[in-house]
């Protein structure tokens, strides 16, 4: 599932290029990822608005806390409903362009039977925390 990190790599090119007033209206987007009911680290959250638009991408970081981006520097995510796709593997470090670039290099295949749970978040005016686990 190489699809987030080459998401995560075309949005961070697309947010050097910046986002000018074109902005969708967005609300932050945080939580945390757990297996067994420890923080996964260096997992890849992919966030796609059911109503099309640009998806919105997290990674965890040793805690397995995240923080939804629309676009490098741009917090959040569109509003509305969101089908999320998980992603093992990647770092908790913000990506410079290079590592940007290559992050599809540093990725490990993810295990086939992780699932993410809830499947699916509801992003309201003002922000929602969403606590995933991994099956």
């Amino acid at each position: 599932m190489k699809f987030i990190a080459k998401l995560v790599t075309c949005l961070s090119l697309v947010g050097f290029a910046g986002c000018g007033s074109d902005l969708p209206p967005l609300a932050p987007l945080k939580g945390s990822v757990s297996l067994d009911g420890k923080p996964f680290a260096n997992g890849s959250l992919m966030f796609s608005p059911s109503s099309g638009g640009r998806p919105s991408v997290a990674q965890t970081n040793e805690k397995g806390e995240f923080e939804a981006f629309y676009s490098m520097g741009i917090p959040g995510a569109i509003l509305g409903k969101h089908t999320v796709m998980f992603e093992a593997g990647g770092s908790s470090e913000p990506l410079s362009e290079e590592d940007a670039m290559n992050l599809h290099k540093k990725n490990p295949k993810p295990p086939k039977n992780f699932k993410v749970s809830p499947t699916e978040v509801d992003v309201q005016k003002g922000g929602v925390v969403v606590n995933f686990t991994l099956k």
